[in-house]
């Protein structure tokens, strides 16, 4: 097999990527462990891109990519990140929700859209 242009598939930076994202939100915020409290985003547009750090030192943080009611699958120890990118039709920004395991915890983080 030839792979003398596997460099050309593997080098990606974001300085070289053109697409246009908006902010469909970002911040920095302490969260409790009521779900309903800590949507990130009410925008309705599709999600692209989320960050979140969990700034916290004793708690983790729990995400949800289906609402206040949903899975909390994504669980973010302290000092601890999370990134991924949208499917491009399905998950909405406001679909986002996280909480604290138990009392509080901080988080930053940001929301793309297209």
């Amino acid at each position: 097999a030839d792979l003398s242009q596997w460099e050309d598939f593997t080098t990606v930076n974001w300085e070289d990527f053109t697409g246009n994202w908006e902010t469909g939100g970002s911040g920095q915020v302490t969260i409790t462990s009521t779900a309903a409290n800590h949507q990130l985003s009410d925008d309705t547009n599709v999600l692209v891109f989320l960050y979140i750090k969990n700034t916290g030192s004793t708690n983790n943080c729990l995400v949800s990519l289906n609402g206040s009611s949903g899975n909390f699958y994504i669980i973010i120890p302290p000092n601890g990140s999370v990134h991924l990118r949208g499917d491009g039709t399905d998950l909405e920004c406001n679909e986002v929700y996280v909480k604290s395991n138990t009392s509080t915890t901080t988080i930053e983080y940001i929301i793309a859209k297209e």
